[in-house]
């Protein structure tokens, strides 16, 4: 979880990496962190997690939680909701943070998105 806060505040400040970040956030300087979002304008930015809006389990796995709701499946959508991001927001970007084992790629519908 903490790289993947990091590298989300690192986009925002418009960083390549987040490792400096990652530290910060290790070591409890959350008000310097807060500071430099705020001096950089990264609080202005918005960010789509999926981890934390889609709730894969239950689609796929049937756990953690009910399924959705019969014809409310909308985990296909990725493909066709990032085509019209893409082409209603033309600075419309999609940030990819990898953990440092990269354990993320052995997630079938990780690699798939």
């Amino acid at each position: 979880f903490l790289h993947l806060v990091a590298a989300v505040i690192a986009d925002a400040l418009g960083a390549k990496e987040y490792e400096r970040i990652a530290g910060q956030l290790a070591h409890g300087d959350f008000e310097a962190v807060e500071t430099q979002m705020e001096e950089e304008g990264g609080m202005d930015q918005r960010y789509w997690i999926c981890a934390f809006c889609v709730n894969q389990h239950a689609g796929i796995c049937g756990g953690f939680g009910d399924p959705p709701p019969e014809n409310t499946q909308e985990m296909n959508k990725f493909d066709d909701m990032m085509s019209l991001l893409q082409k209603e927001s033309p600075e419309f970007t999609q940030l990819v943070a990898v953990d440092k084992k990269f354990v993320l790629f052995s997630r079938a519908w990780c690699v798939a998105e």
